[in-house]
């Protein structure tokens, strides 16, 4: 069994707050077993797109070595969100030939990144490729869906907030070997309209797809669904909370095996994708 930690909490404005509660948290999860621990959405920078200039960071920044250290000190693979900064260089064509050191400008693309450290020192990134609309005026969109190898033995991908609405999304992750989709989300909701909102919807992306989905907000629950669609654990008070949960890698694995009952089957292999826009 896996033991994966889910962090509902909201962060501040203050990188190195969030560092030390995020330094807090993670001895907690060690001492609760955890194999995993997984952060809300641009919790280490705290999340919005009024400020995102302001709050966003480097890849570079010194901050995450601390994290990589503390994914190494406590055993166990973390994964953080931030407001990403991206330098750029461009040419700028009306700078005369003779200004060659004035010929390039700067200029920055802000992305809503979600990193994976891992203790043996590997480093994943996911940049968020659906953005919201207000989102979209301010954020450049990612262009991958991947999965990432977790040190523990799973493979893990991430799905963040408003992408949690696709469903190709989780399907694409289920195809390339995914147990667990991760959805952290910084959705400033009363935890009991968040409860009601991914009860909608998010079993479903675990049922049809045979993947484990596991939600945490900064703002209020944390929802855990099994390969067959059925809520495991759930938090829905408004308190910070350290959400544990077991995941069976075997859960996921048998409904790969061919079986034709409705109960067992693997629907994504099922498709008729020449039907499909």
């Amino acid at each position: 069994m896996i033991i994966c930690g889910l962090v509902q909490a909201a962060s501040s404005d203050s990188l190195f707050e969030n560092v030390y509660r995020i330094k807090t948290i993670a001895k907690e999860a060690e001492e609760q077993n955890c194999n995993v621990l997984c952060f809300p959405e641009a919790f280490l920078t705290g999340y919005s797109s009024k400020n995102a200039k302001e709050l966003a960071i480097t890849r570079e920044n010194r901050v995450f070595k601390i994290i990589a250290g503390l994914s190494m000190e406590h055993d166990m693979d973390i994964l953080i969100g931030y407001l990403e900064k991206e330098s750029l260089s461009i040419d700028n064509p009306d700078t005369k030939e003779k200004d060659v050191q004035l010929s390039v400008e700067k200029s920055e693309r802000l992305y809503i990144t979600h990193d994976i450290f891992t203790p043996d020192g590997q480093r994943y990134s996911y940049r968020k490729t659906h953005l919201g609309d207000r989102e979209k005026k301010v954020f450049t969109e990612g262009n991958s869906l991947d999965v990432f190898p977790l040190s523990c033995g799973i493979t893990a991908a991430i799905q963040l907030c408003v992408e949690n609405h696709y469903p190709d999304i989780t399907r694409t992750y289920s195809l390339k070997g995914a147990h667990i989709v991760f959805a952290p989300h910084a959705v400033p909701r009363i935890a009991g309209d968040r409860e009601k909102i991914w009860s909608k919807f998010i079993p479903a992306r675990s049922y049809d797809n045979r993947v484990y989905m596991a939600c945490c907000n900064q703002w209020g629950g944390c929802f855990v669904t099994d390969p067959a669609g059925e809520v495991i654990t759930s938090y829905f008070d408004e308190d910070e909370k350290l959400l544990c949960f077991s995941l069976d890698k075997d859960n996921v694995a048998k409904y790969h095996e061919g079986s034709d009952k409705m109960s067992a089957r693997y629907y994504p292999s099922k498709r008729r994708r020449d039907l499909y826009l």
